[in-house]
């Protein structure tokens, strides 16, 4: 016997069996080169390789042949997926409170960086990051703080009171609103008067009055109580001795016109910025040589009321706001903490309002907004691969995978260990795979012995 008709057959007929002449000759075989590297490196990629029909003479020489010599043989895939694991994502953190309590103002969050083993790590798309800052409306109204115009202390303080009595109405910006005063307590003698004070402001879609509570009124609130003269009390006993008693009011008044109180000049700020106050200063003055007397000289009953004002209404300089770290991204072998860090200054002392501001504006070095965390060694742990392609495309394969026992040290690198050293049970390492039936292939048995020891036999 001898080969004849080697020419390829065409598609249709399906495999050609290949006898070889020379049954010391090996057959053709398939060969492939080593897979490319992944072409993605997350989500799911494919790796490539060249698979060709080799066959080699007697003497071990390796050459290329024509791939129909190979067709007996399961041709090697030139193609499989790799790096199937998910790609890092953004993680999104729940947002801060409004940096306000009023009207428009920030708030902030922290974006992280995550990837399939739930650790916090680079690799995601800058440009789709999510926006850290954004702008939030708190549905309340907000007051704009009323600068109160510094008051001059030479007029009469009873002429100074009745005009600020005067002033005081109920406007759309909240403010103490005095009651009247009750009658004297008592009908002789010193008594108490008391009055109402209310924090109130006029809404001016329904132009009603709301109460509201004191401390969103500015300013001391008025006094609620002052003492009373209505005159002497008469004796219990015994006639009453108005000649006294008129020697007595005209000494009073002798006082008098001689002292009074008045408002001179004001306290030093509270505050070096944002807002302070600022207390008028009330003396007794004698009146003919415009000289400060004792207090005790004017009548305490006359006083007149304590006045404030507000001053250095500037914002404060800028200076770096810090949040709160967040949690370390790994319990052991070096994580990572993020915090937020923004340029600010303070505008108001009284409502707390701040301002963001650009980095730039902030003289000092910014701090840090990322930190190493957990610098401790973690457990032993087994380190699974991913499983290597099916040894068979049809029938039953074996998959395997590397699997090792290693440790994250507390720099971040790993060292691999003996596997006694993981307590953990061992992942399996080995599984079937392709459990598919195989298509059906003639397989051709021995040669019988020839028909004739010598000459044509069959």
């Amino acid at each position: 016997l001898q080969e004849c008709n080697m020419d390829p057959c065409p598609a249709s007929d399906g495999y050609k069996q290949i006898f070889p002449f020379d049954h010391f000759h090996p057959l053709p075989r398939w060969e492939s080169s080593p897979w490319t590297s992944c072409s993605s490196s997350c989500g799911g990629g494919a790796q490539l390789r060249t698979v060709s029909c080799v066959e080699e003479d007697i003497n071990g020489q390796i050459t290329n042949a024509e791939e129909w010599k190979c067709m007996y043989i399961q041709k090697f895939p030139v193609m499989q997926p790799c790096n199937l694991f998910d790609c890092p994502k953004w993680l999104s953190q729940e947002w801060s409170p409004c940096t306000v309590t009023c009207g428009q103002g920030l708030r902030y969050r922290v974006v992280l960086c995550i990837d399939h083993r739930g650790l916090h790590a680079g690799g995601c798309n800058p440009k789709t990051k999510p926006h850290v800052k954004e702008e939030c409306t708190v549905m309340v109204p907000c007051y704009k703080p009323k600068e109160k115009l510094p008051v001059e202390a030479k007029l009469p303080w009873y002429k100074q009171a009745q005009e600020l009595e005067e002033l005081l109405v109920v406007s759309e910006e909240p403010s103490f609103i005095p009651g009247p005063w009750s009658p004297c307590s008592a009908t002789c003698g010193v008594g108490a008067q008391l009055r109402k004070v209310k924090c109130q402001v006029l809404l001016p879609f329904s132009q009603s009055v709301e109460d509201l509570p004191d401390d969103e009124c500015e300013g001391t609130k008025p006094q609620t109580e002052q003492d009373c003269y209505t005159g002497p009390c008469s004796s219990e006993a015994g006639d009453y001795d108005h000649t006294e008693t008129d020697r007595l009011y005209a000494s009073q008044q002798d006082l008098d016109e001689l002292y009074s109180w008045e408002y001179s000049g004001f306290t030093e700020c509270s505050e070096s910025c944002a807002g302070g106050i600022q207390e008028a200063i009330v003396i007794c003055l004698n009146k003919q040589t415009r000289e400060r007397a004792d207090e005790s000289l004017c009548s305490i009953l006359v006083r007149p009321p304590r006045l404030l004002k507000v001053c250095r209404l500037g914002p404060c300089p800028s200076r770096w706001e810090l949040g709160k770290w967040s949690a370390c991204s790994s319990s052991c072998g070096v994580g990572l903490q993020t915090r937020d860090v923004f340029c600010m200054h303070l505008l108001s002392h009284e409502t707390n309002e701040t301002a963001t501001l650009e980095h730039k504006n902030c003289p000092q070095s910014k701090p840090d907004n990322v930190q190493a965390c957990n610098h401790i060694n973690c457990p032993p742990d087994w380190n699974v691969e991913e499983w290597q392609q099916c040894s068979q495309s049809c029938g039953r394969g074996v998959q395997i995978r590397r699997i090792s026992c290693r440790q994250r040290m507390a720099d971040g690198s790993f060292r691999y260990l003996a596997e006694k050293f993981c307590r953990a049970r061992k992942p399996d390492g080995r599984q079937l795979c392709a459990s598919v039936d195989c298509p059906t292939q003639w397989i051709p048995s021995e040669w019988s012995q020839c028909s004739t020891t010598c000459g044509e036999g069959t």
